[in-house]
């Protein structure tokens, strides 16, 4: 598993070599590309928003799984950071820092390295998070922050059908996830997690197709960001 993250991440640093040549940007005191992040309610198919919308972008896409196993394994995790020059890293310690002492990040070496991981990839651009609180660490002048909803019946049925689950089950699973959602921004981040002012856009994927969702979510980030 590590060694397939180290294979990812290396295929990624060699993008994030190539558009840094190519743009020639340079280094500054607030070094992040915009990006986009994706809060869902568990079963309102974010991740397959965020997906689609990484695609019709040509971006790059990390959901929750893949955040936590780079942020938790050492070597993926210095990969990522190391992609920087030495003025971003030192940018992102301080920045990290910053935020333990004024208490804005409450808990955790976890967080320590998956904020690290998450800067990095907001310095890099051209990709889309799912989960892990990552509208919470980026600046939110330069992230376009996307929650998605679903009735719970639409859910359960979702969720249901993903995870091969009785619908009791796809039920309690439901309850179990968003529990746990609310608990980790709150430990962390100490906010709320489904707060709509946390969000640019709300999107309703049981009364909107995925591709126009995703249409969507394209054209108001290009409009917001000039691309």
């Amino acid at each position: 598993m590590t060694r397939r993250i180290t294979e990812l991440i290396n295929t990624h640093a060699l993008k994030w070599e190539e558009r840094r040549r190519a743009s020639h940007r340079e280094a500054t005191a607030e070094p992040l590309e915009p990006m986009i992040t994706i809060s869902s309610e568990y079963g309102s198919a974010g991740p397959r928003l965020g997906l689609a919308v990484a695609e019709q972008l040509g971006f790059d896409f990390y959901d929750q799984d893949l955040l936590d196993r780079i942020a938790t394994s050492t070597d993926a995790s210095r990969r990522v950071v190391e992609s920087l020059d030495d003025r971003v890293q030192d940018w992102i310690t301080e920045f990290i820092s910053n935020q333990f002492e004024e208490q804005k990040f409450t808990s955790g070496d976890f967080l320590r390295h998956l904020s690290r991981v998450v800067l990095a990839l907001g310095h890099h651009g051209n990709a889309v998070i799912v989960g892990r609180g990552a509208h919470f660490i980026l600046e939110p002048s330069v992230t376009f922050r996307i929650r998605t909803i679903a009735p719970l019946a639409t859910r359960i049925a979702h969720v249901s059908q993903t995870e091969n689950l009785t619908e009791k089950e796809a039920r309690a699973s439901i309850v179990r996830k968003t529990a746990e959602r609310k608990a980790f921004c709150r430990l962390h981040f100490d906010r709320d997690v489904s707060d709509p002012e946390h969000y640019d856009l709300i999107i309703n994927t049981a009364s909107t197709p995925l591709e126009l969702s995703a249409s969507f979510v394209v054209q108001a980030f290009r409009a917001r960001f000039s691309r």
